[in-house]
């Protein structure tokens, strides 16, 4: 064996610290993975420098290079490894020991061959097998992805994006497999053999489920946008087309004004539905309501506190909605997050003229478990620091996002989430100074919600969900203004205007599809608001009197509420299918406010006429109500 080289080894994987092995010595230990044979094929000379390349690029680059035979199944190699390898002198069996160090792999080689498979478990432990399988549409043939695939014995595995899944670790025996995924019927596979320190391949086909009654589209005004699974919603804008649009800040809310019913102007994103304000529209992220969803507020809130990278898909209904979207007046604005991947970890930079923005993704416990994580943070008040006109002034904003996902076996998935933003204003007194006034504005907001989400899936024809909130939006402005030049006297006014609002909620939803021609929807929310304002304003104005002496005259007001209260809300629709181009929805939706004494009855209705193979007609009527 030659020494070891000053560099020899470079190991990275996604989202890990890159890891060097430096030294001096044996380069490698004894073949211990090709049991020391003399077979010449594991001293060919590799002959090439591979750098930052998937492990299964280089062994492919090494057969290419040396004409030597590998024998290896893909999904046995680690599809997010990232290797270097200086292997332009080194051996192929030098190569292999390198390549495949820490991969739980090892290699034996034959006359003509070289073998790559799972390392042997201790003498005093049974051999073990492994399963591995793709699972593809029974129509198109195309790939399933995110399918949970459950073993007899309780253990189970997500297909990951090429509909491939695989079970490590298996004893020796006899096993069937359950294979279930949203939008597919079941399918069960059984006499599984597996032999130890075999291999057992299944292919597995499902048949996509038709589209029950209550998925279907029945609004008015909706349109489906960025959907990474759009089958059940007009997909009007993908993410490409979204991310491309000219615009400034890359805000998703600032391309939905080119919808029909949307404006919004050129400086503010605030959304206007049909005419109606921004506060008439209801903004949802994965099932939560965001109460003050824009940055910059002291600018008309120019940008959204969610980062467009993080977001998988919108709905956005601007005609009649329906009772489950409570009691707003124009619109609502629904967003979901990205789905991380089912394995691997996934980590995404971003550079932008207005701000910075790092995503992290990836999944655990085989892919039962996935996490993504989203933090931007925005740099306006280093680029107004570069330009002399607005050095005084220095908006500041950040937000964070993060989400916990957990498939509970094949009928439940856990999320939490977490959202938090801010916002930091501060005019310097050159910024509001002029020929007769002088003063300075300090302005803070935050934003904070997080939330826990249980979807349950009791049957295909039975499912609900469930979401506890709780969540805080505070704002601060602290200012100070002296006037001059005033013909009674200079006058100072000192403002000072924090406000906080906290909550927590409970939200219910169920989903009943009692057969192809009929489904009902029903469900609850109550939520505990609890408010606090604290609003002092004192000036103070120099007044002559008769005798010509200058006397300070003041004016206070002061403002101190801690309004609570409780909102409550229930609904119910029906919907049916009466003949076959045509299908109705009645639903009712009472809510009560005790803060401001409301209470309020919404009656609903919905249909869709289905008037030729490329035509739908949608129409709705009811009564909508908001309080303050």
């Amino acid at each position: 064996m030659r020494p070891w080289s000053p560099l020899a080894l470079r190991l990275r994987q996604f989202g890990a610290a890159t890891l060097f092995l430096m030294g001096s010595g044996a380069l490698f230990p004894p073949l211990s993975g090709a049991q020391q044979t003399d077979q010449a094929i594991l001293h060919r000379i590799v002959g090439l420098t591979m750098e930052d390349v998937t492990l299964e690029e280089a062994l492919r680059q090494i057969q290419r290079s040396t004409g030597v035979g590998l024998a290896y199944s893909p999904d046995l190699i680690p599809v997010n490894r990232i290797v270097t390898c200086p292997c332009s002198e080194y051996t192929v069996g030098e190569a292999l020991t390198l390549l495949l160090r820490e991969t739980g792999l090892i290699f034996r080689a034959t006359e003509t061959q070289i073998r790559i498979l799972p390392a042997p478990l201790p003498t005093n432990q049974p051999t073990l097998g492994v399963i591995v399988g793709r699972v593809a549409s029974r129509e198109e043939g195309i790939p399933v992805r995110n399918v949970l695939i459950l073993m007899s014995d309780g253990r189970g595995a997500m297909t990951n994006e090429h509909g491939r899944f695989i079970l490590v670790n298996v004893p020796p025996g006899i096993y069937s497999l359950e294979v279930t995924g949203l939008g597919w019927n079941p399918a069960q596979v059984t006499d599984i053999r597996v032999m130890a320190g075999g291999t057992a391949t299944v292919e597995i086909e499902l048949t996509r489920r038709v589209i029950p009654l209550s998925a279907i589209v029945i609004s008015p005004g909706t349109f489906g946008i960025m959907d990474e699974v759009s089958d059940f919603a007009l997909q009007t804008l993908t993410r490409e087309q979204i991310q491309t649009l000219p615009q400034v800040g890359e805000d998703v809310f600032r391309s939905l004004k080119r919808l029909p019913g949307v404006a919004a102007g050129d400086i503010s994103t605030r959304l206007h539905l049909r005419g109606g304000t921004d506060r008439e529209v209801l903004v949802l992220l994965d099932g939560m309501e965001l109460y003050e969803p824009y940055h910059l507020k002291d600018f008309e809130g120019a940008l959204g506190i969610v980062d467009i990278n993080a977001v998988g898909g919108i709905d956005l209904h601007t005609g009649g909605f329906g009772v489950d979207f409570g009691n707003y007046m124009a619109g609502v604005f629904d967003m979901d997050t990205r789905s991380p991947p089912t394995e691997g970890i996934r980590t995404t930079l971003g550079l932008s003229l207005t701000n910075a923005t790092i995503m992290n993704q990836g999944a655990f416990a085989r892919g039962k478990g996935q996490w993504l994580f989203s933090a931007r943070r925005g740099y306006l008040d280093i680029v107004m620091k570069l330009t002399d006109a607005n050095d005084q002034i220095s908006p500041r904003y950040y937000d964070l996002l993060g989400k916990v996902k957990y498939q509970l076996g094949s009928k439940h998935v856990l999320s939490a989430h977490l959202l938090h933003a801010g916002d930091d204003l501060f005019l310097a007194p050159e910024a509001l100074a002029t020929d007769d006034t002088f003063g300075e504005l300090s302005t803070g907001w935050g934003n904070s919600y997080g939330w826990v989400t249980w979807k349950a899936f009791f049957s295909p024809s039975v499912r609900a969900q469930t979401v506890v909130s709780a969540g805080r939006i505070s704002r601060s402005r602290i200012g100070i203004m002296e006037e001059s030049g005033r013909i009674e006297g200079p006058e100072v006014a000192d403002i000072s205007d924090v406000a906080s609002f906290e909550f927590v909620g409970l939200k219910q939803e169920w989903t009943v599809d009692f057969t192809d021609l009929m489904a009902a929807r029903a469900g609850f929310s109550v939520k505990r608001l609890l408010a606090d304002y604290d609003y002092t304003h004192w000036t103070r104005t120099l007044e002559a009197e008769h005798t010509g002496e200058l006397v300070g005259v003041y004016d206070t007001a002061q403002v101190r509420m801690e309004p609570d209260g409780t909102e409550f809300g229930i609904f119910a629709a029906l919907r049916f299918k009466p003949i076959s181009w045509a299908t109705g929805e009645v639903g009712l939706r009472y809510d009560r406010h005790t803060h401001t004494g409301d209470s309020d009855i919404s009656p609903r209705l919905h249909a869709v006429f289905d008037v030729g193979e490329r035509t739908t007609l949608r129409a709705a009527w009811g009564q909508y109500h908001q309080s303050q």
